[in-house]
């Protein structure tokens, strides 16, 4: 499932566990409809990318973000 939502469902259906972002289903643990469990010892890391327009000129505050981000990636 390529939607956050759906598999959200999926699992509040009991068709199974699934790894999500704590973001994702934030609001659904504050209903205690969904329940999160802690995995010990698994270091789960995403890629994640900055976009922004093609041609469009970047305001400072927007051009240090980016430039902060290369550096903590690296």
């Amino acid at each position: 499932m390529d939607n956050p939502e759906a598999v959200k469902q999926a699992a509040a259906n009991g068709l199974g566990i699934a790894f999500v972002s704590q973001f994702a289903v934030e609001t659904d643990l504050k209903a205690k409809t969904l329940v999160a469990v802690k995995v010990q010892g698994l270091n789960i890391r995403r890629e994640l990318k900055i976009i922004y327009r093609k041609g469009k000129h970047l305001c400072l505050t927007a051009s240090a973000f980016i430039e902060m981000a290369q550096k903590l990636q690296r």
